[in-house]
């Protein structure tokens, strides 16, 4: 995968697919890995997943309406904005030690 650092982001949005890993503490490892997936009953059609260690597939956030970018896709201000605040106890998306890996998907 081709890892950049997310605080140098320059998408908007994003889609399925995009993963983000992190330092973390326990119950997750000390690196931990989040993917955006396809959710139909969400608002905005999509969740994120822990996609690494023991929590492999467990949801992790269901996006509300608000993450909603215009393209459909999750919002990367949204994100970021979140990532501030934490989305987990003990889990935090911090854009200074956050990289992001941008592979999309292919029919």
């Amino acid at each position: 995968m081709n890892w950049r650092p997310f605080a140098n982001c320059k998408e908007k949005s994003f889609g399925r697919g995009v993963v983000f890993r992190f330092p973390a503490k326990a119950p997750f490892e000390k690196i931990v890995d989040f993917m955006i997936i396809e959710e139909h009953d969400s608002p905005t059609f999509y969740k994120l997943i822990c996609s690494s260690g023991h929590h492999a597939g467990q949801t992790e956030l269901v996006f509300p309406a608000e993450a909603k970018h215009e393209t459909g896709a999750v919002s990367v201000a949204w994100l970021k904005k979140i990532g501030k605040l934490g989305f987990t106890p003990s889990a935090k998306l911090k854009p200074s030690v956050t990289w992001t890996a941008i592979h999309r998907a292919t029919a």
